[in-house]
């Protein structure tokens, strides 16, 4: 080890390794309740997920499982709120909402011998939850509030807008805009009925990682292998409705009073997740805009002065997949920043990455994909994306595999076969 480095020199920038994943193991219970379990050396923590069917495009508003989570771990009828929650700081386990599309749920942190010692209450409040109605009343202030403040900030509208425009469905799970009505309008009643119905065996997932001890996995075996899907209820399944294949060009301008800024949002659909095009496109569309190095940083942002920040990306999901462009700047800068990108898409295809900059996008997509196995957490949630977000069979693996071959050609294949000919989906939200 070279103790006295020379400061003047940069250091060597090397490759990034062979990714190898760890081995999740899975175990289905008698009842159908899959327990993904992950032991990892050297970790002293450990941190135990349970994830029910059911998330924000299942529920009747969205609200309404964020409530639930939050709402769970507030005791069950032979433990109040304040007892479960001196149960918790005494056994220093922390406990999380995990709020997805179509999973609810609830993760705990901790020894893994304390966790063993909170898990039969936590396991109560499951099978016999209080949500209590103070609980309730707080969440519902505070989702008020957050309400209040988003419906004045203009990416909110340009967004909700955009998605709108996709979906062509204002009542799709995707475009469904929440309402001070809808919140309002959450019971605990409707709490506990949505509750029941993600309560399904065949739907829970158990995620384990961090230290897995014989004793931990033997624990949520036993206590989760017990129960069955309650009598005259219908479990909630993943509410899918397709993002569609075809879109018309268009715009939408909505006029935002006391807005100081404009916020724009575009859209278009693109290939899933399980096409063979999907992580080519996805290195294509960060590198128009979605890292700081990036083409629409660089000109609108850096050279320009006409955004704090832009972005690009491709977000891929049960229901399908789309690009997404975003940017907020002055109102007198709109035509501009509509003019750029279009030029910065164009440019891309007859002008790709080469050299230095072809090098750092590679880094940059490299050091991303480093991240899915950046310890124990990240592996399971690596482990888990089939079920979250419907990666196909052998999904990283081919990621990094066209990442070693990505170079400008094929950037610019990409650009010229989706982007240009994209019918983009344009919502502007402006000042009045």
């Amino acid at each position: 080890m070279n103790t006295n480095p020379d400061r003047t020199q940069a250091p060597a920038i090397l490759p990034n390794p062979p990714i190898v994943f760890p081995h999740v193991h899975q175990l289905t219970l008698s009842n159908g309740v899959t327990v993904h379990h992950l032991d990892t050396p050297g970790q002293e923590i450990s941190t135990v997920t349970i994830l029910r069917t059911g998330g924000r495009l299942d529920a009747p508003t969205t609200s309404l499982p964020l409530f639930l989570s939050q709402a769970l771990r507030n005791g069950h009828s032979e433990m109040d709120s304040a007892a479960m929650a001196d149960l918790l700081d005494y056994n220093g386990v922390e406990t999380d909402a995990v709020i997805g599309s179509h999973y609810t749920g609830l993760a705990m942190t901790g020894l893994p011998e304390n966790i063993i010692h909170v898990l039969p209450d936590i396991t109560r409040c499951h099978f016999d939850p209080l949500l209590p109605e103070q609980v309730l009343d707080s969440l519902t202030g505070q989702a008020l509030t957050l309400l209040d403040m988003n419906r004045k900030k203009p990416m909110w509208w340009a967004s909700n807008d955009a998605m709108i425009m996709l979906m062509g469905n204002p009542q799709a799970p995707l475009a469904r805009i929440e309402t001070a009505a809808d919140i309002k309008s959450i019971t605990r009643r409707k709490l506990m009925d949505f509750h029941m119905s993600t309560m399904n065996p065949a739907g829970t997932h158990i995620l384990l990682s961090g230290r897995v001890t014989d004793s931990l996995l033997d624990s949520v075996s036993h206590l989760w292998g017990q129960f069955t899907l309650a009598e005259n209820v219908a479990p909630v399944y993943k509410n899918i409705v397709p993002i569609p294949s075809q879109a018309k060009r268009a715009v939408r301008e909505r006029p935002l009073e006391g807005s100081l800024q404009s916020a724009v949002n575009m859209v278009a659909p693109m290939p899933g997740r399980d096409s063979e095009d999907y992580h080519m496109l996805r290195f294509t569309i960060t590198a128009l805009g979605g890292y700081f190095g990036s083409r629409l940083m660089q000109n609108i942002r850096e050279k320009k002065g006409l955004t704090y920040g832009i972005d690009s990306s491709l977000l891929g999901m049960h229901e399908g997949a789309f690009l997404n462009i975003t940017a907020q700047f002055n109102a007198s800068a709109r035509s501009t920043v509509l003019e750029e990108i279009d030029a910065e898409i164009r440019n891309l295809a007859v002008n790709p990455p080469t050299g230095a900059e072809l090098q750092q996008l590679k880094a940059h997509l490299g050091s991303g994909l480093l991240k899915c196995v950046d310890g124990p957490a990240a592996v399971m949630e690596t482990h888990f994306a089939p079920w979250k977000v419907g990666t196909p069979p052998g999904y990283y693996q081919r990621q990094q595999q066209d990442l070693h071959t990505l170079n400008s050609d094929t950037i610019a294949e990409m650009a010229q076969k989706y982007l240009i000919p994209a019918n983009y989906l344009t919502a502007v939200c402006i000042p009045c």
